[in-house]
């Protein structure tokens, strides 16, 4: 899960953030990486995972205690 505070937010900190985990897990050999993106709300973020490389693939529904919302399955091949 990653969310940034709205004061951080479009000043590179999340893409700095996900820059370090792509390597991480690029030096440990992965070579596909799975994410979910809650994208039903005004701030959606599937843009942002779009330009990092991400391609939706199906759809989900996530469950957080009594809350339910809809998410896009996105992929991105490392190999």
């Amino acid at each position: 899960l990653l969310l940034l505070a709205a004061e951080v937010q479009g000043r590179g900190v999340g893409r700095a953030a996900y820059t370090q985990l792509e390597a991480e897990l690029r030096t440990a050999g992965c070579c596909r990486i799975r994410i979910d993106v809650v994208d039903e709300d005004a701030d959606n973020v599937k843009p942002f995972w779009c330009k990092l490389g991400f391609v939706e693939t199906g759809r989900v529904q996530l469950s957080w205690g009594n809350k339910t919302s809809s998410a896009a399955v996105m992929h991105k091949q490392l190999c």
